[in-house]
């Protein structure tokens, strides 16, 4: 009884253990099978999300090719209206479809604000930049796409006449990528080329210099003696040379350069053929005319290969400057009316074809305001800043074109719009340019007056460089004589004339803006009861003036800007101190 007791209870125990046995391989399987499904649901999910990645790189691949071919586009002067929308909209979905790639949607942004920058919409460029920017800043390991980052945004800055700001941008830049990088890196030199660009606007001429010298020794190691960014340093350190009166360096260097991008680019490229064109300036400075005169002649003719005939106006104008210097005026002013002619009807051909160019647009309005024709340059000026109102350039030159053609009821409305667009405006140059446009005529709205003085005050207090004190010393000067207090303003003007001219090879603009300074300081001793000095310091003003471009001749120059600056002070001045009657604006060239 007791064994077969044992034997229940020893197959109770068996079975049970057999069933617990049964139980736990069977909970493993479970949890096998759990876990191999896991394990598949995890694949599958890695394999879709590889999946997703990859379609997300290929997209974004796509966009950035897509978006990359904008440039060509913009190169070849294409409408690019149509491209604008697209943009657009695709800067939006960005911002939605790739917040968990945030690596792919800085690239995207990047490409974006550099296309932006293409067609220049400067202020949308500005935008997906400063995005890329910030969003980089927050990825761990990014140094150096941050560099890459301030160093696009501080090239947009600068196109915008920011320069402060772009200097700050830039500085820090090249700070990051010589510390990862170390001094001797490609990257280093080519963020440190675009930093002297904006110390040229901004430093001293010792800082600049200094700058330029360091750069072209890192040129000389990292890339060699032949190539086109060694050339383009050297046409920098020329450029300085003839600011300082060195003109015999200057020549040097320049030919030095000149040598170099004829051996890396060829005969016919673009940027060979600017450097025959700065090197027949320098030339021209030297007294060489006949030389001179032959390089002009090289550059134009090669210019109109490459470009066409109807947009060469700048080489077309270095030319005409040797003829005139050698006497030779009849033959400058029949090229110049050939050349224009044929300018006009390409921009007029151009717009009808293709209404959406904003740059025949500005182009156009530019050139009609060269050739004296005030109403249409006004009215094309208008349609700009309509299309770009943040663009403070046009507000001047419509500001220009409205004074020198009478219409002094829209100009003072276009100063109250640069009030409020403007006025709080910390940017040195923007704030002088625009205190011209404000304050170039008396006005009856005190508002005018302290919006220009506090403009003008911006730009001395805030350029910090010695290159262009002219522009600025003599914008303070006028704002002074605007607010009544003229024996400040004399000194300002004073000042101002004591100043070397920033670019001295630019003999129009030199004297249309000296004959303005001396207008002021004319008018400045008349109202300080200095008779005597102030009809001296007019006939001195009015002697360079004769020097400037007729109206009647159809074409005032590339600075005609500052030739309207120079004729309505001229007026002002001497209906004030001659108590002259022909203070109205000239006749408009028909």
């Amino acid at each position: 009884m007791a064994v077969a007791a044992a034997l229940v209870i020893g197959l109770g125990l068996s079975t049970w253990l057999f069933v617990k046995e049964r139980g736990t391989r069977q909970r493993a399987e479970t949890a096998e099978r759990e876990q191999a499904s896991q394990r598949q649901q995890a694949q599958a999910q890695e394999k879709k999300a590889r999946s997703e990645a990859a379609k997300s790189q290929q997209v974004a691949q796509f966009l950035q090719d897509m978006l990359q071919s904008v440039g060509p586009s913009v190169a070849q002067g294409r409408d690019t209206s149509m491209l604008q929308e697209i943009l657009d909209k695709t800067a939006e979905r960005v911002g939605n479809d790739f917040t968990n790639q945030p690596e792919v949607e800085a690239e995207l942004m990047t490409t974006i604000g550099l296309v932006y920058s293409d067609l220049t919409l400067d202020f949308k460029a500005e935008d997906m930049l400063r995005k890329a920017l910030a969003l980089r800043r927050t990825l761990p390991g990014a140094d150096l796409e941050v560099a890459v980052s301030l160093r696009n945004l501080g090239s947009v800055l600068a196109q915008m006449y920011r320069d402060p700001e772009a200097r700050l941008v830039l500085e820090e830049a090249l700070a990051i990528n010589r510390k990862l990088r170390g001094n001797e890196d490609i990257e280093v030199a080519n963020c440190l080329s675009e930093l002297i660009d904006v110390v040229f606007q901004t430093g001293t001429r010792a800082e600049t210099e200094a700058m330029v010298r360091q750069l072209l020794a890192m040129q000389k190691k990292l890339l060699g003696p032949d190539h086109k960014d060694l050339a383009r340093s050297l046409e920098m350190l020329a450029r300085l040379q003839a600011t300082k009166g060195e003109m015999a360096e200057a020549e040097l260097t320049q030919r030095e350069a000149l040598a170099t991008y004829r051996k890396v680019l060829g005969e016919r490229h673009p940027d060979t053929l600017n450097s025959f064109y700065n090197l027949a300036g320098i030339l021209l400075r030297r007294g060489k005319l006949a030389e001179a005169e032959a390089v002009a002649r090289e550059a134009l003719a090669g210019f109109e290969t490459v470009v066409g005939k109807s947009f060469s106006l700048q080489m077309l104008d270095g030319l005409t400057a040797i003829l005139r210097a050698e006497g030779k005026l009849a033959e400058a002013a029949a090229m110049t009316q050939k050349r224009m002619a044929k300018i006009e009807a390409a921009l007029d051909e151009g717009l009808a074809s293709q209404p959406g160019r904003f740059d025949l647009l500005y182009e156009r309005a530019y050139f009609r305001g060269r050739m004296g024709r005030w109403r249409e340059a006004a009215a094309d000026f208008s349609r700009i800043i309509e299309l770009r109102p943040n663009d403070n350039r046009p507000y001047l030159f419509r500001a220009a074109a409205l004074v020198e053609g009478g219409d002094l009821e829209a100009y003072r409305r276009l100063c109250v719009q640069i009030r409020e667009r403007f006025g709080g405006t910390d940017a040195a140059e923007i704030a002088s340019m625009l205190a011209w446009g404000v304050l170039l005529v008396p006005s009856s709205d005190p508002e005018d007056a302290v919006t220009g003085s506090r403009l003008a005050d911006t730009g001395v207090k805030n350029y910090k460089g010695d290159l262009r004190l002219f522009p600025y010393q003599s914008c303070k000067a006028l704002a002074e004589y605007r607010q009544g207090r003229f024996a400040s303003a004399a000194e300002w003007c004073l000042k101002a004339l004591s100043q070397p001219e920033s670019f001295p090879q630019n003999e129009i603009r030199t004297n249309c803006r000296r004959a303005a300074a001396r207008m002021v300081l004319a008018m400045a001793h008349y109202q300080l009861r200095q008779p005597d000095e102030a009809r001296a310091e007019l006939a001195r003003g009015l002697g360079i003036a004769d020097t400037l471009p007729k109206i009647e001749s159809g074409d005032l120059g590339s600075f005609w800007p500052d030739w309207v600056f120079a004729q309505a002070l001229m007026r002002e001045a001497k209906a004030l101190i001659e108590g002259s009657s022909k203070a109205g604006a000239n006749k408009e060239k028909p």
